[in-house]
């Protein structure tokens, strides 16, 4: 590092913030601290430029949590690129250190900080001095399967899931929610360290969003080795639609890094979506095999065939999430929704409550069941259609995965 980075500590009594102070002497590296007392003078010296890393000392606070809470969210949507450091008096999980992981900050507690600050702070002031990767110089590499339920509830989430789960045997994945609210795969998986989400890089510059920024938020898979998971909004505050260019840069970003990039779209249509579509080399529309739904399917394809952004390798998914005397055929599904059938999902209630309750994908709680089978082919039959695809063997339905 050529100059010292500059640290803008945010604290109500300055005085308070020695040990922050000796904390950065002590480790390798030359820090500069600038304090401040509001959030308000903390974002005017920010907008003044030169600042490397916030940090917002709530240790000795005697201000309600809901006030700090706010700064926090002020400061994050005001500056969503810039690091920062959410230093608490004790463990726990706070509205504020749930907040500040949730927003893709760092939350160390008071006792921590003469260990860990400097070592965070370096790394954060080494990703600010590097070159971004912007989008107009990225080639694509790896191929965007894009996973769409006619409406919500018909196993879109299942399917996204397991057919990432299944080629992460042998490829790298990247598992996405672009969604503007909750997804599912967080109470799924449980993480126990989320170092972040999307909505922190969907309010950055699209041209400034790199492979280093996704990386550090993404939550690789202890059970299939292959597959990183990046999710959607943790917070209410969060839940907001994804803007068109940020989806285009950040598919753009994976499938450059990547053999395979899943996304995990809400029902329906929206600029969000047609975005992801128009970047998308495979679009799985996942369906029930009953009328209503397939009037759903039939009027999302409509509109994306309207807007002329259909990719080339479509095809419907027919999920059977219960037995139905009314259950429509495969082939009168086909000729419905006039695209192929990929893949035809039996009924698996129990095996996937089991998986739900494991935190594990389907393709690994029951690798030979009919279920999983069905899953793989729909992999295998994605892989050999897609003429873009990597060429990767997709692992046996009988085999773990």
């Amino acid at each position: 590092m050529d100059k010292p980075a500059l640290i803008l500590l945010l604290q109500e009594n300055p005085a308070d913030g020695e040990y922050i102070r000796e904390a950065l002497a002590d480790s390798e590296g030359k820090f500069r601290v600038q304090s401040v007392e509001r959030v308000g003078t903390a974002l005017a010296r920010i907008a003044g430029g030169g600042v490397d890393v916030v940090i917002q000392d709530l240790s000795h606070s005697q201000r309600p949590e809901g006030d700090a809470y706010d700064d926090f969210l002020k400061l994050r949507s005001k500056v969503p690129e810039m690091q920062i450091v959410v230093v608490v008096d004790a463990e726990g999980d706070s509205a504020i250190a749930r907040a500040a992981r949730a927003g893709g900050a760092e939350c160390l507690t008071r006792s921590r900080c003469k260990t860990e600050l400097g070592p965070i702070v370096r790394t954060a002031t080494d990703k600010r001095v590097a070159e971004p990767v912007t989008v107009p110089e990225l080639r694509k590499k790896g191929v965007v399967i894009t996973v769409l339920g006619a409406k919500g509830g018909v196993g879109a989430t299942t399917v996204a899931l397991n057919v990432a789960a299944i080629l992460a045997k042998s490829t790298r994945v990247v598992l996405t929610e672009l969604r503007p609210t909750y997804g599912t795969l967080t109470p799924y998986f449980h993480p126990p360290h989320l170092t972040g989400n999307m909505a922190y890089l969907l309010r950055s510059d699209p041209a400034k969003i790199s492979i280093a920024e996704i990386e550090a938020r993404l939550w690789p898979s202890r059970d299939v080795p292959g597959l990183n998971i990046w999710f959607g909004p943790q917070m209410i505050e969060e839940c907001r639609e994804a803007p068109a260019q940020s989806v285009k840069a950040i598919l753009r970003v994976l499938s450059a890094a990547v053999d395979y990039v899943v996304v995990d779209l809400p029902g329906g249509v929206s600029e969000a979506n047609r975005a992801a579509l128009q970047e998308s080399d495979c679009l799985l529309l996942v369906v029930e095999p009953d009328p209503l739904c397939i009037e759903t399917a039939t009027q999302i394809l409509r509109t994306i065939r309207a807007w002329n952004d259909l990719p080339k390798l479509t095809g419907s998914v027919i999920v059977n999430r219960a037995s139905r005397s009314f259950s429509m055929d495969a082939s009168d599904v086909g000729r419905e929704l006039a695209v192929p059938t990929f893949g035809v999902i039996p009924v698996a209630t129990d095996l996937c409550l089991a998986a739900q309750e494991a935190g594990q994908p389907l393709a690994l709680v029951a690798p030979g069941s009919a279920v999983v089978g069905s899953l793989t082919s729909l992999a295998q039959t994605v892989v050999r259609q897609g003429r873009t695809a990597p060429t990767q063997t997709i692992a046996a339905a009988s085999q773990p995965v």
